[in-house]
């Protein structure tokens, strides 16, 4: 017995479909699958398939479809079992019989090729994405389960794209990777690094000027929701401009405004998140993908405040309301990735993975507010700041930076936009 999610929901047995009834039956089988392995308790299945307004019958309706879906798994004897117990109920399998479960396994194995073998990894990518028959769970879109996943996978989808182009670059196939390229950028103009995917084949491919328009391109569809490119793609442009020998195969340019390197668009940067188990980000250690919580929170005001505190009462001002910031982090679980003059930027999911990483950002980024009245008061200078929170795909463990990659750049956008408090 096969699941597929990845596009309409369908369940084969002996390469056949089964009948799974109505819309609300398909919807619990959808969210159990989402969750196979994992109990889900009733009150979260009537809070997610009926909302804040569900029958008094719910509870029942759910045991019927209980029974309803039981019934069909019943074709294939024992292989997958619905279980239920106080915990609520858990869809017990072999995760490679749900297609998605085998998208994020072929992608985790064409990430750990990409280096050494980009066109076995190539290949894998491809196999990975030939699973996708639409938009995954596309008739449950009013279900916010369905939702967050459909995102979550779309995400993983594009990130594969990518991975499969970075791919061909590696093995010198750059015409059919600039075709690629243009069709993800199409689908989404905001998103970098197909961008930067796109200069380098451009770049490679002698286009020199089309490669810089591209940039510009860029700057035009972010400059219209009030933003900049981020630093990577700031970085390329620049190397592009002067001609960087770096740039005649997969590696770093110098990012001369930092004063630093700045990992380009190479295979290895496209290896999609697929291991859960934490990484270690440390410089030794391959990059990897994997999906995190970027938390930056800058004071507003310093600049001023410096125009009425000397030098070394300022630093210990900044000092204390920075170490309180350090502790709220770690308290709920994040790591510190670095400070930038009075501006802070966090992670979590590294190096430990887990299920709430962006609820727990989410609670960090209120303390924070919470704390800043206490802290005034300890040191007698009222500072506020702005945050943000934003989750997505990043790099992880390649460098200096514990995480680098649009999700990123993303938050410290939001962070910018903010207001104050």
């Amino acid at each position: 017995m096969q699941f597929r999610i990845l596009g309409p929901l369908e369940v084969l047995a002996s390469g056949e479909p089964l009948s799974l009834g109505g819309a609300r039956p398909r919807a619990l089988l959808a969210l159990l699958l989402v969750n196979a392995g994992h109990s889900v308790s009733v009150d979260r299945v009537i809070d997610e398939l009926w909302g804040q307004r569900p029958p008094a019958t719910a509870a029942h309706a759910v045991q019927v479809y209980v029974s309803m879906i039981r019934k069909v798994l019943r074709t294939c004897g024992d292989e997958v079992v619905l279980d239920g117990s106080a915990a609520g109920y858990r869809l017990d399998l072999d995760p490679e019989r749900i297609d998605a479960r085998r998208f994020e396994r072929l992608i985790a194995k064409a990430g750990r090729l990409a280096v050494d073998d980009p066109g076995h990894a190539g290949a894998v990518f491809d196999e990975a994405l030939a699973l996708w028959g639409g938009q995954p769970l596309a008739e449950f879109a009013e279900y916010g389960f369905a939702a967050r996943e459909a995102d979550r996978l779309e995400e993983l989808r594009a990130m594969a794209l990518e991975g499969s182009v970075a791919a061909r670059l590696a093995c010198g196939e750059t015409t059919q990777a600039i075709g690629t390229l243009s069709s993800l950028i199409a689908d989404n103009p905001l998103r970098e690094s197909p961008r930067r995917l796109l200069m380098l084949a451009l770049y490679r491919s002698g286009r020199h000027a089309e490669a810089l328009a591209v940039y510009r391109d860029a700057c035009i569809a972010l400059d219209e929701i009030g933003l900049q490119p981020g630093p990577e793609l700031r970085a390329l442009e620049a190397a592009i401009l002067r001609h960087d020998a770096s740039l005649a195969a997969a590696g770093v340019v110098e990012d001369t405004s930092a004063g630093k390197r700045v990992p380009q668009p190479t295979v290895e940067e496209r290896r999609p998140a697929g291991e859960t188990s934490p990484a270690d980000p440390s410089p030794g250690r391959r990059p990897s993908r994997r999906v995190v919580t970027a938390l930056f929170c800058d004071v507003t005001g310093s600049t001023a405040l410096g125009e009425e505190l000397d030098p070394e009462a300022l630093h210990e001002v900044m000092n204390r309301y920075l170490r309180e910031l350090r502790a709220v982090i770690e308290r709920h679980g994040g790591s510190v990735d670095k400070f930038i003059g009075d501006a802070m930027m966090a992670v979590f999911g590294i190096p430990q993975l887990r299920e709430d990483d962006a609820l727990r950002a989410v609670r960090a980024a209120w303390e924070i507010r919470e704390r800043l009245p206490a802290v005034a008061e300890e040191v007698g200078v009222a500072l506020t700041f702005r945050t943000a929170v934003n989750t997505g795909m990043v790099l992880s463990g390649g460098g200096e930076n514990i995480a680098i990659g649009d999700a990123v750049n993303v938050a410290a956008r939001l962070e910018q936009s903010a207001a104050p408090g």
